[in-house]
């Protein structure tokens, strides 16, 4: 339900700034214009969920800049910057740098047209820092302790349909004009151009490291692009409805400015109609998987305690032995885990074992990972399909599901000499 939250922040944001035909198209441009977040809305990540409440700072903000009671906003703001900063960080560090980019762009405009911006910012900061400073200090003492945490890039960013809007081509253009509409027409929603800036400077050095042979440090560039591609899905449905505006006036016919919005819109976003197969879907349908694990996680809850680690395939890792366990694992997926620990390792371990690839002798290392138990889910073939593992002497098996398709076995302890 969290995530059901985010059309309806996208939507008042962009109706407050730009008007109610705006505030459709971005429905658009955003859920149907990147795939990022066609595939990603509904997921239950932190990170996706307190976009919410960062489209919301990004509002009370605006209205701090357009509306009276300038300050209260400010201070409604600082609030609201709190609240996602506590829920995810990146999402309270993003509209936070986003606003200082907009305070300095108006610093840098002709004085006549500066709207003095400086004490709004303060109030937002001051009241965001006086929340947020234990989270900080925390922060800040675990980046020390291990910096890479916060360094993982997920694969998605290295395919066009995410990072270049490959299945909705005509988002790109329609977003660069709606920045030029923006800077030229409506500057007070300058946030917006900042949003996608700060996004975009955030990703910059991990695109650029690999290449450039750099230890440059990054910040979770997969979730900068998640943040970017909103600010470009506003400002495209920009740029749609000022086309729309000029063919009508063109035309001399007022009314056609929704028929005019709907078609450009239509092209712009149009082609992800092909592209809506549940094969890339991040959707996990938790009562069904519930059922379907039941009698697996009743084992795992009886005969294992909470501190034990089970070797599983990292995706039933993920969503079961630790989703629905609480157990540990050796590895979850890639895009799950904590970069610091030896990650290609950890899955070369499982792929043997979950392989019958010297069983042995993965048995031995996933024990030295702490694994006591080993959770393999059978396909067709019955007991010839888990013979090799019934044969290795290093595991015992333990637990069998009543239709054979999970077996779980105990990895017995290296035997002293």
């Amino acid at each position: 339900w969290c995530n059901a939250w985010i059309p309806a922040a996208l939507y008042v944001l962009a109706r407050v700034a730009w008007g109610r035909g705006t505030a459709l198209l971005a429905l658009a441009t955003v859920l149907l214009g990147s795939y990022w977040w066609y595939t990603h809305v509904a997921a239950p990540i932190p990170g996706i969920q307190a976009v919410t409440l960062m489209l919301l700072v990004l509002l009370g903000w605006h209205l701090s800049v357009t509306a009276g009671r300038a300050y209260a906003w400010a201070a409604i703001s600082g609030v609201t910057l709190a609240l996602a900063t506590w829920y995810h960080p990146m999402c309270g560090i993003l509209p936070a740098f986003t606003i200082a980019l907009q305070v300095l762009y108006d610093a840098l405009r002709p004085r006549k047209r500066r709207q003095r911006l400086l004490g709004r910012m303060l109030v937002v900061a001051g009241t965001a820092l006086v929340l947020t400073l234990p989270l900080i200090v925390h922060m800040l003492a675990v980046h020390a302790e291990n910096p890479r945490l916060l360094e993982y890039m997920a694969a998605e960013v290295a395919r066009p349909p995410f990072y270049a809007h490959a299945y909705t081509p005509l988002v790109v253009p329609a977003f660069l004009v709606g920045v030029w509409v923006i800077l030229r027409h409506a500057p007070q929603t300058f946030w917006a151009v900042a949003y996608l800036l700060v996004a975009l400077l955030l990703q910059i050095p991990a695109y650029l490291a690999p290449y450039l042979g750099l230890d440059a440090p990054f910040l979770l560039p997969h979730e900068a692009q998640w943040h970017m591609q909103i600010a470009e899905g506003l400002c495209a449905a920009v740029a749609i409805m000022w086309l729309a505006r000029q063919l009508a006036q063109a035309a001399r016919r007022p009314r056609l400015v929704p028929a005019a919005a709907i078609v450009s819109g239509a092209l712009a976003v149009g082609p992800a109609m092909w592209h809506l197969a549940p094969d890339d879907s991040y959707f996990v349908s938790v009562p069904q998987l519930q059922e379907q694990t039941r009698q697996v996680r009743a084992w795992i809850q009886m005969h294992t305690a909470l501190e034990d680690t089970i070797a599983c395939d990292p995706e039933l890792g993920y969503k079961v032995v630790s989703g629905l366990t609480g157990r540990k694992c050796i590895a979850v997926p890639i895009g799950q885990m904590n970069p610091a620990p030896d990650v290609r390792q950890r899955h070369e371990v499982l792929h043997a074992l979950l392989s019958a690839k010297e069983l042995a002798a993965a048995a031995e290392t996933a024990r030295k990972y702490g694994a006591r138990y080993l959770l393999f889910q059978t396909t067709e073939g019955g007991a010839a399909a888990v013979e090799p593992w019934d044969a290795c002497p290093a595991l015992e098996r333990c637990f069998t599901a009543d239709d054979g398709s999970a077996v779980i076995y105990r990895i017995r302890a290296e035997e002293s000499p």
